[in-house]
């Protein structure tokens, strides 16, 4: 059997009795918590940790860096107190704010979950700007993404079988890894396979890159004036052995 020990344990941990031997400086101000909270709020300090274990103090600015008011000293210390694990209610400065923080240290998962437009449906208008933001923030901060919680795979379903109705201009700049991820799913529909050819097609035009692409098409299924339009398009040092295989089964 495959056993591993229930996260519920941690609930129970008095973080609050751990010295408090790490100093979060937000904004100038000093903030005081034991190292393994901000090992659990902050992915950027889990991985300094691993490379200095010396490392206890760890700086970021907030785009309200300049505001004079008291009570955003509070709100920090009010964050800190997350690691109760305890389901808490969020007013619209908290959210925002809680949010802010995460973005600066580098927790993509929990800042995600704080997004008033991530809890809105997925829809055909929001799908593709949905992954790009998600793609963009995991860019910028160097953190992977949790597809479990992110429901990464759940847009790309979406787009999937969504095809059709989706903008291709706004899919056409989503990155190869993920082109492959939508067209491998399951669950894309397709009209006919022309369009996804027609598709494909100009994004090989755009980087050659997309070739990849190409030996996720049934060729057999497409129209003969979409089958010439291929073969005038593609290199032949960008078929590789799948679509190779493809293009042998229409004269087999």
């Amino acid at each position: 059997m495959n056993f591993s020990l229930s996260m519920k344990n941690i609930k129970g941990i008095p973080f609050q009795k751990y010295n408090k031997d790490f100093t979060f400086i937000v904004n100038g101000k000093r903030y005081i918590t034991p190292r393994i909270v901000a090992d659990i709020l902050s992915p950027k300090v889990r991985k300094l940790h691993f490379t200095d274990s010396s490392m206890d103090e760890f700086y970021f600015e907030t785009s309200n860096k300049n505001s004079t008011d008291k009570s955003d000293e509070e709100y920090f210390e009010d964050f800190l107190k997350l690691y109760n694990f305890d389901q808490i209610q969020l007013d619209e400065n908290h959210r925002r704010l809680y949010s802010s923080y995460f973005y600066k240290l580098g927790n993509i998962n929990e800042y995600f979950r704080l997004d008033p437009d991530y809890l809105k449906p997925i829809s055909t208008d929001n799908a593709i700007s949905r992954l790009h933001s998600i793609l963009e923030a995991s860019n910028e901060i160097s953190e992977e993404i949790d597809r479990q919680i992110i429901n990464i795979d759940e847009i790309i379903s979406f787009i999937a079988s969504h095809f059709e109705e989706i903008s291709k201009e706004e899919m056409g700049d989503l990155p190869v890894e993920i082109s492959l991820d939508i067209l491998k799913s399951p669950n894309l529909k397709l009209l006919e396979e022309d369009s996804l050819l027609k598709f494909v097609i100009k994004l090989y035009a755009k980087d050659h890159l997309y070739s990849q692409l190409f030996s996720l098409i049934q060729l057999n299924n497409v129209s003969e004036s979409m089958l010439e339009s291929f073969i005038q398009t593609i290199k032949f040092e960008d078929v590789n052995c799948e679509l190779w295989k493809s293009i042998c089964g229409l004269v087999v």
